[in-house]
């Protein structure tokens, strides 16, 4: 049986490695995952129980037993057979993405909400709720998950949280491709492409007015090129990649 919380960490994790070490991966079966995790209800309900749990933070004992209650409800009707097989689709879409790469191990948070969600034994689901109950106290405050949230951009949001700690020197360039990469909300894609544009262009009219003929030339093409670019959802990923190395270039 997979905890679905560590398959969501493996996803994270393989995602950010693969930015920071430039190693290549399949961005159309990294899209294949988001959808799935985005419209199937299974695991969309998932995503929302496990991340609602993680990031949410209350002091009061009766507030966080009502919460908790409330936030695993949200999986009354779905069979656990049901949960178990569906996160088997999700580990066999994995493999095929991560070439099989190891799960992350399970998180104290992780292990707690699969145990109260699988676990039938009562003594069991009073120490687990003891331990969810302790992780919302001393979580740091967060701003809620919304009902509406997009899967993938709030992807985006855990995916960088997680890992800004484990990679500290990770460039703003770094994380603004993670969030591009992880994120299918096309307004968000522009909005960040356009900004991007905007830094380039900024940085190239400083270097046109410290450079000598011939450098300047060159940064007046590339200046010009910059100005016709338009974005475009069709050629979206490899335009950011080469603004994101343009702009770094530039430093």
């Amino acid at each position: 049986m997979y905890n679905f919380g560590s398959l969501l960490d493996t996803l994270k994790e393989f995602v950010v490695d693969s930015v920071v070490n430039k190693t290549p991966y399949d961005k159309k079966r990294l899209g294949s995952i988001l959808r799935l995790i985005k419209e199937n209800r299974i695991l969309y309900t998932q995503f929302k129980v496990f991340e609602n749990v993680r990031t949410h933070h209350a002091e009061d004992d009766f507030v966080i037993s009502e919460f908790i209650s409330e936030t695993v409800k949200q999986l009354d009707g779905i069979s656990r057979k049901d949960i178990v097989k569906t996160n088997r689709l999700f580990k066999e879409a994995l493999d095929v993405l991560t070439n099989k790469t190891e799960l992350v191990e399970s998180t104290t948070i992780n292990t707690a909400v699969s145990k109260l969600i699988f676990s039938n034994d009562v003594k069991e689901r009073a120490a687990v709720k003891g331990s969810i109950k302790e992780h919302i106290k001393n979580n740091i405050i967060e701003k809620p998950a919304t009902s509406d949230y997009v899967p993938t951009d709030m992807l985006a949001k855990v995916l960088v949280d997680r890992f800004n700690k484990k990679y500290a020197d990770l460039s703003e360039s770094d994380i603004t491709l993670v969030k591009s990469l992880m994120s299918d909300n096309k307004e968000t894609q522009e909005t960040e492409f356009n900004s991007i544009i905007k830094e380039c262009l900024t940085k190239v009219n400083s270097q046109i007015s410290e450079s000598d003929t011939n450098v300047k030339e060159k940064l007046l093409l590339v200046k010009e090129r910059l100005l016709d670019m338009g974005f475009n959802p069709k050629t979206y990923e490899e335009d950011m990649l080469k603004m994101i190395n343009l702009k770094d270039s530039l430093n």
